[in-house]
């Protein structure tokens, strides 16, 4: 077998067609399932943020979409709060997509809250993935706006919302 390598020129690393090339890619060629993935994903992101910060009092905001990119913030939700973080979701949206729904119900269990936060330590934007479309509804430009004027660490898992790149 041999691997098809994706190129990606460092002045499009986030460019939300290559993003969307990769995930396609993985899925279709080695048949990953899309669990699998964002299980991978947001255990990536929750060892990133441990790792950033060895501070358990810290508080976590994790902003929740509807989507894949909402489970991997999930995923992330569930295991900073099994590692005793204070974690807080931000559901911008009714979680109704059947993979999401499960992540919702597993964050819950290891402690996530569900309700947001005004000043956290750390914001994760998982509120949309790689298909987000411009432009954004008012109630995601208010978050974002409030994210940006945070005086917290903010984070993004997959591409930030709002950004497309050259598309």
């Amino acid at each position: 077998m041999v691997l098809k390598k994706i190129s990606v020129p460092e002045s499009k690393a986030l460019d939300l067609t290559r993003f969307k090339e990769m995930d396609y890619y993985a899925v279709e060629n080695y048949a990953l399932p899309i669990e699998l993935m964002m299980e991978n994903a947001g255990l990536q992101l929750a060892n990133l943020i441990a790792f950033s910060t060895k501070n358990l009092r810290s508080k976590i905001l994790v902003g929740i979409g509807n989507g894949n990119n909402g489970g991997g913030g999930l995923v992330t939700a569930r295991r900073l709060a099994a590692w005793g973080y204070s974690v807080y979701l931000d559901l911008s949206t009714d979680i109704t997509k059947e993979l999401p729904k499960r992540q919702l119900e597993r964050a819950l269990k290891f402690g996530a809250k569900k309700e947001s936060i005004q000043q956290p330590d750390i914001w994760v934007d998982a509120y949309l993935g790689f298909s987000q479309r411009l432009p954004l509804p008012p109630y995601l430009l208010e978050i974002i706006s409030n994210a940006n004027e945070c005086d917290c660490h903010r984070i993004s898992l997959d591409i930030p919302t709002g950004f497309i790149g050259d598309v």
